[in-house]
Formats: structure tokens, sequence, C-alpha cells
């Protein structure tokens, strides 16, 4: 829900950006918001797994629905720093439960299907979500995606099958235990930064049409599926 919902609007807010007169910098000062916003991990030192997922489903809906209330660069900034909550809210509890329900021996097949999980679905979504926004405006799009992270925020409170519990942690002993994936990290960053902040920036110097934009993405995301298989093995 998390993801399919993201690429309902991420690629195409580019796009709307960029339409709208918005400059790259003010696109990066974006992304250095969310990671302040990811900051949040430092302040806490335990997860509510239940509360925290659906708190980050609807920290999301909330962005969305400031970004629809009212455009400007400010919002858009706030808007930032609201998605980079979710990192936490929604990422850190989600994979502590997600992995729980399978065996230790089973843990790095199942983070490989769910690493390839985003590339997979990117070679659907990217034209879905330009055409939604070629017939029906940016808005359609944001309210779409809006009412999947709200429709799952709720279904995460009411469900039984995620268990309320509590998990504490300690930052510093939580760095060194990643040690020994630094690299792969690294790598994953990279790759995250490269295929959904610069590759659809740069491929919009070149690329005018809402369509052809959603159509090129679905296709590079083909070798992201590729990209994520080898990095996930």
């Amino acid at each position: 829900g998390y993801i399919i919902g993201s690429m309902m609007f991420v690629h195409m807010l580019l796009f709307f950006l960029k339409e709208n007169g918005v400059s790259n910098l003010e696109i990066f000062v974006y992304y250095m918001f969310m990671y302040v916003g990811s900051m949040l991990l430092l302040v806490f030192n335990k997860f509510y797994i239940k509360s925290f997922i659906a708190i980050g489903l609807l920290s999301n809906a909330i962005a969305l629905a400031l970004l629809f209330y009212k455009f400007s660069i400010g919002m858009y900034w706030v808007a930032g720093a609201i998605f980079g909550t979710s990192f936490l809210f929604f990422w850190v509890p989600f994979n502590i439960e997600f992995f729980s329900y399978s065996k230790m021996k089973h843990n790095a097949f199942i983070s490989a299907l769910q690493y390839i999980a985003g590339p997979v679905i990117g070679v659907i979504l990217p034209t879905i979500s330009a055409l939604v926004y070629y017939y029906y405006g940016f808005g359609m799009n944001l309210i779409i995606a809006l009412s999947i992270y709200a429709l799952f925020a709720f279904y995460t409170m009411f469900t039984s099958s995620i268990k309320t519990k509590v998990v504490k942690y300690n930052i510093v002993d939580l760095i060194n235990k990643f040690k020994g994936l630094r690299t792969l990290l690294i790598i994953q960053g990279f790759w995250e930064s490269t295929a959904y902040v610069f590759v659809p920036l740069f491929t919009l110097e070149l690329i005018t049409s809402k369509l052809h934009f959603g159509f090129y993405l679905s296709f590079v995301s083909i070798f992201g599926v590729v990209a994520a298989l080898f990095i996930s093995n």
C-alpha cells in the first residue's frame, strides 16, 4: 500500500513542479527537509509497532492533503519534512513486523523479495500515474495516493494481523550492528537517489510530455528490476 500510494504521485510530482517553474535547487532543498524529518530516529528509543506504521501512513496522507489544499514552495518543503518522518514511523516498524513472520534462515530471501517489490510495481504505475495526470490533472494523483495511504492506515489500526507490541532499541547499538552492511546500504542509497531523483530530473530536461515521461519511467524500471535482483542477492 505504501509503495503503490507513493508511485501514484512521486514521479508526477516532479513533472508538476517543473511545469510550474520550480528550480532544481528548490527540489533538492525538499529532499534535505526529508532527511531532517527522518532524523526523528534519534529522538525515540522504542518503536510502537502498530501505532507507528499507522502514523507513517497517515503522515504521508497529511502531507499530500497540504499539497492539495494549497501548493507553494514553503508548503512543499513542509510536506518534505513530513514525508521524512514516515521513514521512521513506517519503514522501521514495518520491517521489524515483516521479518518477525519469517524464520531467521529465510530472512535474506524474504528481504530480496521485499527489495524487488518497488521496481516491479514501478514498471506499471508510472504509466498509470501519467495517464491520471494527463486526463484528470495532478490533483487526482494526490487524491488517489492520499486515499490509499488513509485506507491502509485504518486497516493497520483495526487489523488483528499486526500485533500491538513495543520494541526498544539503542541507536549506538543499531549503528554498530549495521557496520557489516554499510557498503550495501551506500549502494542502495545511491541507487534510490539515482532512480527517484536524478534520473527523473534529467529526463525532464528532455521530455516535456506527461505521457512520454510516464512511459519512459516504466521502461527504465525494467532495468531497475534487474539491478534490484542483483543487489538483493
